[in-house]
């Protein structure tokens, strides 16, 4: 059993496309998020410790698709998007993961933890990509000697 280079870069580069193309169609159409959306984001995250002033611990249940897919706080997830997180699952995880993280820190902003993300999120579906290719790519060797 082998891996055929030529078909797995064929079937990575399709599968690819054909992910890029997904969200593309999702988020082009998207308004990037304001001014004030990002300093909404930003007020949910702790403020540093100053002694005498009351820590502020906000939460945002729902801040990485404000922040990774850039969609207007208070709307609603389309179901294109839906099956989109659906399909890229362990991407979406890995960037929630990294996203609240970095929020529960009081250094950074969220505009830079968002692009963390979502550099996390397009590696990871890319890697995804990757590794849907390789069982379409498999080859298996006959044994002469067996006929």
């Amino acid at each position: 059993m082998r891996i055929e280079k030529r078909t797995f870069l064929r079937v990575f580069c399709v599968l690819l496309a054909l992910d890029a193309v997904a969200f593309s169609v999702v988020f082009v159409p998207r308004p990037a998020l304001k001014t004030e959306q990002w300093a909404f984001l930003d007020g949910q995250r702790p403020k540093p410790f100053i002694p005498g002033v009351p820590m502020d611990l906000g939460s945002c249940a729902d801040c990485l698709n404000f922040a990774v897919f850039r969609r207007g706080i208070g709307g609603w997830e389309s179901a294109s998007a839906n099956i989109l997180q659906l399909v890229n699952l362990p991407a979406f995880l890995a960037a929630t993961e990294v996203f609240s993280s970095r929020q529960r820190q009081a250094s950074g902003t969220s505009k830079g933890h968002s692009d963390l993300a979502t550099v996390v999120l397009v590696t990871i579906a890319a890697l995804q990509c990757a590794l849907l290719a390789v069982p379409f790519s498999l080859r298996f060797k006959r044994n002469p000697r067996a006929a």
